[in-house]
């Protein structure tokens, strides 16, 4: 169930505003009850808030007659997450802790009894027997469950780690791989690079063919900057022992002729 609520907030009546005897009959609570907490009791209407998420206060609720409502604020709206019946305590971890109010309490019956205690007197509280049981057994159950929930995070967190460290790790291969294959490419176009000077060097000067291969070296060039921009590619870095191998294996497939002119520039 999800509403828009922001008015009324922090309303309510003194409880002192009434006699106790007419407390006692509207909202079913024993009257000597009533008179020995009537300095504690507020009666809150529908949509009231008893306690606003996110605000820093101390008080410990009671609800003694009604029902309230439990709201988080989610993308900007208020969103009932839950319900409180009478008898139970609100607002109990304030006694613990010192973090601002995780939720948004609201009366959601016509009418709410509550005890609040602005500064909790758990000698007074701890007195009722029952109550001294209940505040116990909802202090002991909300420790539980944030210990399950602290465990649960400290569980997902170690999780996120390691994939975390497995991402890095993978992000680590691929860098070096592509390191790697920017190198081997460095070198291929090195020496196809190579190749095309020791061409140039073994054509007529001034002729057809020697500016075609002039330019094809420039246009190589050309590329290299265009698509590897950064990376330093010059005839001078290829790998001779790689080019004679590569070399020796277009041979095996080729005139033997057409390759004689290459093994000086190998040298």
């Amino acid at each position: 169930m999800s509403a828009l609520i922001n008015e009324p907030t922090h309303v309510w009546m003194e409880g002192s505003q009434y006699p106790p005897n007419e407390l006692a009959n509207r909202f079913n609570v024993p009257r000597d009850e009533i008179a020995a907490f009537l300095s504690f009791t507020r009666i809150y209407p529908s949509g009231s808030a008893l306690i606003i998420e996110e605000e820093f206060d101390k008080s410990l609720f009671l609800l003694r007659s009604g029902r309230l409502g439990v709201y988080k604020n989610m993308a900007g709206q208020e969103t009932q997450i839950g319900m409180i019946e009478a008898v139970n305590f609100v607002g109990e971890m304030s006694l613990i802790n010192d973090e601002r109010r995780s939720a948004t309490i609201r009366a959601i019956s016509d009418q709410a009894l509550v005890y609040c205690f602005a500064k909790p007197n758990l000698s007074l509280i701890l007195s009722n027997p029952k109550w001294a049981e209940l505040l116990i057994f909802r202090l002991s159950k909300n420790l539980a469950h944030s210990n399950k929930q602290l465990a649960e995070a400290r569980t997902l967190i170690e999780l996120q780690k390691k994939e975390i460290a497995g991402l890095q790790g993978g992000l680590e291969n691929q860098k070096d791989d592509q390191q790697h294959a920017l190198a081997n490419a460095a070198q291929a176009l090195a020496g196809i690079l190579h190749f095309e000077n020791a061409t140039i060097t073994h054509a007529v000067v001034g002729s057809k063919g020697w500016a075609y291969l002039v330019a094809l070296s420039e246009v190589s060039q050309a590329l290299i900057r265009h698509y590897l921009p950064g990376l330093h590619v010059a005839s001078s870095a290829a790998d001779r022992a790689a080019l004679k191998k590569c070399l020796d294996q277009v041979r095996k497939s080729s005139l033997a002729g057409v390759f004689e002119d290459f093994d000086d520039s190998l040298k």
